[in-house]
């Protein structure tokens, strides 16, 4: 059943997915990581963050030592401008999740929200004046003029 889901998820049928994984999900007495996972992508694409955020956080108890659930919070957080404390939930996967197949994308995660080198913030206004200047030395703006 869960294959369903993924297969309607898929194919963009986000409603249909979620309704095929919510029954499993109230039928089911042992959920998996698949699940609660496909629950939360569904829910994330559908514009029901609090929804997602609820199974990331079942996900996040229940295979603690699996950081994919700590980067799906991480990017619902900054979704929804709570960008503090996704740096406080990649911080805790970062301790429990050193084993992790996916360790090193938490890493990244992690360097990108506390530099703050997010599609927002100019990378050019941490540089040293003195390096500033020689980046743009070598620019050419003829097309300027």
């Amino acid at each position: 059943m869960v294959q369903l889901g993924q297969a309607l998820y898929k194919d963009g049928k986000y409603p249909e997915a979620l309704l095929v994984l919510e029954a499993i999900e109230i039928t089911s007495d042992r959920l998996g990581f698949c699940l609660l996972d496909c629950l939360a992508a569904a829910n994330e694409k559908l514009g029901k963050p609090r929804d997602a955020l609820r199974h990331v956080s079942v996900i996040m108890k229940m295979f603690s030592n699996e950081a994919k659930g700590f980067l799906r919070a991480v990017r619902i957080l900054e979704g929804m401008d709570r960008h503090e404390t996704a740096i406080g939930v990649c911080e805790k996967g970062l301790k429990q999740c050193k084993n992790s197949a996916n360790f090193g994308m938490l890493q990244a995660e992690h360097l990108r929200l506390t530099i703050g080198a997010s599609p927002r913030s100019d990378f050019m206004t941490r540089l040293p004046t003195e390096l500033v200047s020689m980046v743009l030395e070598y620019l050419p703006f003829t097309d300027i003029w």
